[in-house]
């Protein structure tokens, strides 16, 4: 999901920006099936996007300039993409990746991996700007999806299941212009979008995880919606500035900001809203907003100040939230 501009006036700062058997004795009971299940689709997501174990060593520091959260692999907590590469809070602790200490821009987590773009890092050899990378190893290796060399897209979303990429490039490269386009097929065409409704560049953009024609966009004037590819876009909250954006199957969650920041969601049937409680974090701007998609119950925040990171993480659905990031110090139990 951002990687943008966000204008917070009143904070005066810019912010850039998942048969029954006939011998009843031979069968397991019903706890040991839910654990051969639960062990089970551990280790089909494993295979999805490899063994992080070996690549992940403890980290303690500062974790700042954030571009991107979410769970490229739940087990391994929270996925934080920065300037200096792949940051994880694991279960009261914080890890960073031996290697690829790339500035990840445009980050988004997909269920074998992630999508991102930005700038190499100093142990990389690779081209600058990114281009399009995926990685379907937690981030030990990246593969080109193209514009190499080329550009460096910050504003930029991905289907969780489907994939679907879209994005604003901002300046013309070898294949495309500036201007709103996706991709359905990992980079191989693209299509404009006209992304008529929407007066001015976004700052985050967020696809549905299944559905590739519905995304969404947060803007200066609003949060807005599209449910035909991204041609046409409407309103779900104007006059007010948008930052954060996140799809589950049937809502929408998305932050404003005004006098003080707000985390509504928006169910994309009925269209009703919720409003959902905050941690205490004064006049922050929400950045990001992620759920575990193995857990609804846990969802990761991300707020900034203008100048410094903060991170919150909730187990029962936002009742109650831990601090784990302040002023972008790493807070470790």
């Amino acid at each position: 999901m951002i990687k943008k501009l966000i204008l917070i006036t009143s904070i005066s700062t810019a912010i850039i920006m998942t048969g029954c058997s006939q011998n009843e004795e031979s069968q397991p009971d019903a706890e040991t099936q839910n654990e051969n299940t639960e062990k089970t689709d551990k280790q089909e997501n494993q295979e999805k996007t490899g063994d992080l174990s070996a690549f992940l060593q403890s980290f303690e520091g500062t974790v700042n300039h954030v571009h991107g959260i979410g769970y490229i692999q739940p087990d391994t907590g929270t996925a934080f993409a920065t300037h200096s590469g792949l940051k994880f809070y694991q279960d009261g602790d914080w890890l960073e990746t031996k290697e690829q200490f790339n500035d990840y821009m445009g980050f988004t987590a997909v269920d074998n991996g992630f999508y991102t773009s930005g700038h190499p890092g100093e142990d990389s050899d690779l081209p600058n700007p990114l281009g399009l990378k995926r990685s379907t190893d937690g981030g030990q290796t990246l593969e080109d999806l193209g514009f190499e060399g080329e550009s460096d897209f910050h504003t930029m979303g991905v289907g969780y299941k489907n994939h679907a990429v879209y994005l604003m490039n901002i300046q013309p490269n070898s294949e495309l212009d500036a201007g709103f386009y996706r991709s359905l097929d990992d980079g191989e065409t693209w299509e404009a979008i006209e992304a008529a409704g929407i007066s001015t560049s976004p700052f985050a953009l967020a696809v549905h995880p299944t559905d590739e024609n519905v995304v969404a966009a947060s803007t200066q004037n609003g949060i807005y919606l599209s449910k035909d590819g991204g041609q046409t876009f409407e309103p779900v909250q104007e006059n007010i500035q948008g930052t954060a954006l996140y799809f589950e199957e049937e809502r929408l969650y998305f932050a404003t900001y005004s006098s003080e920041p707000k985390l509504k969601s928006i169910n994309l049937k009925d269209t009703t809203t919720e409003t959902l409680s905050l941690p205490e974090i004064g006049n922050q701007a929400i950045l990001y907003v992620v759920k575990n998609p193995d857990n609804e119950d846990e969802i990761t925040l991300l707020s900034s100040d203008g100048e410094t990171d903060h991170a919150f993480i909730s187990t029962d659905g936002g009742e109650n939230w831990k601090q784990v990031l302040d002023q972008g110090k790493t807070i470790s139990e």
